[in-house]
């Protein structure tokens, strides 16, 4: 079964891990994004701007399936899986791995697995062209039968930018803590390497094509994330967030607070509006397809967060280490 695997987006944060798997499981592995590779990436890979037709045909040749994990605007992805459409309608044996999000449910509450449709009416715009992009691929005489539609949770892990970066800074300034019914929601936790080898198992030959739920089989709502997170960062008891100090820092202290951080080249921290209706979210995740992770193969939150977490505070004190003096240079 393996072959030329193209992965689109391979320079962000799930595409370096999953090179590596692809690779072992024999695929002949090409990366293409819009910039440089990350050091970190040490396979094929080739600057695309995928939103590009002419670009991605070209990276797309004799390819046996292309992994599409391309983020950005929403403008961009539809753009991205307009141009694979139309290149997946003239080569009838590619096969596709789209990745999508629970996003995709916006604000809907109760059980939401597979077969639960979706409520264009609401999504927020990030959530509207995940949707959209699935709808374009399947939308392809022919493609149904041969494209993947992969909806993970929130994608955790060491590096995480957002879902434990962000979090960890946020928490340790104060800004952040146990929300009360505003963190009650339920949290659809993935880890990363746990994500990667759901997409190496959906490429396996006996796998189904269709749509597929991906999130950790432990559940734990935000505020216990948090929590979890404050004792890995020696936090002793997270401060009680009342709605009307949140409502400050997602409307007010947040967003001005970034654009100072941009200025002096920091990350933009804050709590957005998208954050907050989904610590707050009714829906309850859930899948009813075949188990791409086995129940006990999935990475315990506990060893995933402490994993996570010790990464972000190793790089915190890379960061803060003066820069050694170059010795000079001889006479």
């Amino acid at each position: 079964m393996p072959g030329r695997a193209v992965v689109i987006g391979a320079r962000g944060y799930l595409g370096r891990a999953l090179l590596p798997v692809l690779a072992g499981d024999g695929f002949d592995v090409l990366g293409i994004g819009r910039r440089r590779p990350a050091e970190s990436i040490t396979f094929g890979y080739e600057p695309c701007d995928a939103t590009d037709p002419g670009a991605l045909r070209k990276a797309l040749d004799g390819a046996d399936l292309v992994i599409n994990l391309m983020a950005g605007t929403p403008r961009a992805m539809l753009r991205v899986a307009a141009n694979l459409s139309d290149h997946l309608s003239r080569h009838p044996a590619l096969r596709v791995v789209q990745l999508s999000s629970l996003a995709v449910f916006g604000q809907m509450g109760g059980v939401l697995d597979e077969t639960s449709p979706p409520r264009p009416a609401s999504l927020h715009a990030y959530g509207a062209a995940k949707l959209e992009a699935e709808q374009r691929l399947l939308a392809v005489p022919g493609v149904a039968g041969r494209c993947v539609i992969l909806r993970p949770g929130c994608i955790y892990g060491p590096g995480s930018p957002q879902w434990v970066d962000r979090l960890c800074r946020l928490l340790l300034a104060g800004r952040l803590g146990w929300l009360g019914t505003e963190g009650a929601g339920l949290s659809p936790l993935v880890h990363v390497q746990d994500v990667a080898q759901a997409i190496a198992t959906v490429l396996r030959p006996a796998s189904d094509a269709g749509i597929y739920h991906l999130l950790s089989p432990e559940t734990l709502t935000w505020n216990v994330y948090f929590r979890r997170l404050g004792r890995r960062l020696e936090i002793d008891a997270l401060p009680a967030i009342r709605a009307g100090r949140l409502d400050a820092e997602t409307w007010i202290a947040g967003p001005v607070r970034a654009l100072l951080s941009r200025a002096v080249g920091q990350p933009p921290d804050r709590v957005t509006p998208a954050m907050r209706r989904l610590f707050r979210s009714r829906g309850r995740p859930a899948s009813v397809r075949r188990a791409l992770v086995p129940a006990g193969r999935f990475i315990p939150h506990e060893a995933g967060i402490a994993e996570a977490v010790n990464e972000f505070l190793a790089s915190q004190a890379r960061t803060a280490e003066p820069a050694k003096p170059q010795r000079a240079a001889a006479a």
